[in-house]
């Protein structure tokens, strides 16, 4: 049987979506935060909290590509949101990129 997952139907939907499911799956769906507003600068971190067992914060850059700007997700991206999130604060013990992909291109 096949079943498909419609995609969010816009990238701050998909942010949302990365903080309902962080929150669910580090154990604190309502102490898990959202990072700023729209067009604020937010150091490479749209989501952030401190797991359950943990004792320091973890921050999530959501990224929707694909069908939202046609754009692929590069090296050279990946490593400047990486050097913003070095800025956050509070510092970051682990630090996650999200990003929106169809399937099929996992596959190929």
């Amino acid at each position: 049987m096949n079943k498909t997952i419609g995609k969010p139907e816009n990238w701050q939907y998909f942010e949302s979506l990365c903080k309902k499911l962080w929150g669910e799956v580090w154990g604190i769906p309502n102490k898990i935060k959202k990072n700023g507003r729209l067009g604020q600068e937010q150091a490479g971190v749209d989501v952030y909290g401190i797991p359950k067992n943990a004792t320091k914060y973890w921050g999530i850059q959501a990224k929707g590509k694909d069908d939202y700007s046609d754009a692929k997700l590069t090296q050279k991206e990946i490593i400047a949101e990486i050097e913003k999130a070095k800025t956050f604060k509070p510092e970051l013990e682990v630090y996650i990129i999200a990003k929106t992909q169809k399937l099929r291109n996992l596959l190929d």
